[in-house]
């Protein structure tokens, strides 16, 4: 059963198309993680692959 605050007439949702959604992929040969934006994937790069190739990315957001 879900919570009762869950059942609340006030909640908000909203449907996104893929066009309003931002993700990026990072597209390095066994990776494919996603992130909300560009900085994020770059953070991620630098850190978990040495790397700040910005090539490899995967996005419609651009």
């Amino acid at each position: 059963m879900l919570p009762s605050h869950t059942h609340s007439p006030h909640l908000l949702t909203l449907t996104l198309t893929p066009c309003r959604t931002p993700i990026y992929i990072c597209a390095f040969t066994g990776c494919n993680r996603l992130f909300p934006n560009r900085d994020r994937l770059m953070f991620h790069r630098k850190r978990d692959h040495e790397s700040e190739d910005t090539s490899a990315i995967v996005t419609w957001n651009e």
